[in-house]
């Protein structure tokens, strides 16, 4: 099971600002994307929501995009995949791994959180804590987003990828 392979791989927290340095950074002239007042207000819905489906309408509509299908790998639908525009997929419901950039998981419960959320600032020294929650709802989850990695490196060969889970208010960036 993938979940079993990939227990203790994952390792933070980072402090965002150093995590944003090392793998996101851009020089001073990279533009910086701002979201108009409209998809702020679906995104802020987005934190309200009480299910999975708001949420994807919420999102659908802060991104004008269509929620990603893939119908051809059972198991492997990330709920929103962003793409390059010269890369987009011919058929915007399907999930093309090949040219995803960033695969997004939503969930409406914290119980989902796949990692504990202990506090970076005072757990610079290490801990003893995992990590990775080992409860079955957080390790589906773990699964979930470990499966949407393997396929993107599977097809585009690349050294990392990142995704985005996100629990209501609540995000993590892997």
């Amino acid at each position: 099971m993938l979940i079993d392979k990939s227990k203790d791989r994952y390792v933070g927290p980072v402090e965002p600002s150093q995590f944003l340095e090392d793998y996101l950074s851009c020089s001073n002239s990279t533009p910086t994307p701002s979201l108009r007042e409209k998809e702020l207000e679906d995104l802020k819905k987005a934190t309200k929501a009480t299910s999975e489906k708001q949420m994807y309408q919420s999102f659908k509509d802060a991104l004008n995009k269509n929620p990603a299908e893939d119908n051809s790998v059972p198991g492997a639908k990330p709920d929103f995949c962003l793409y390059k525009v010269t890369k987009h997929p011919k058929s915007p419901k399907k999930t093309d791994s090949s040219a995803a950039e960033l695969c997004m998981e939503l969930k409406v419960s914290v119980l989902c959180n796949p990692f504990n959320d202990f506090d970076w600032k005072k757990n610079k020294s290490g801990s003893s804590d995992p990590f990775e929650k080992d409860t079955v709802i957080a390790n589906d989850t773990r699964g979930q987003i470990t499966s949407y990695a393997v396929r993107q490196f599977y097809s585009q060969y690349q050294f990392f990828a990142f995704s985005v889970i996100i629990f209501g208010d609540h995000a993590w960036l892997v």
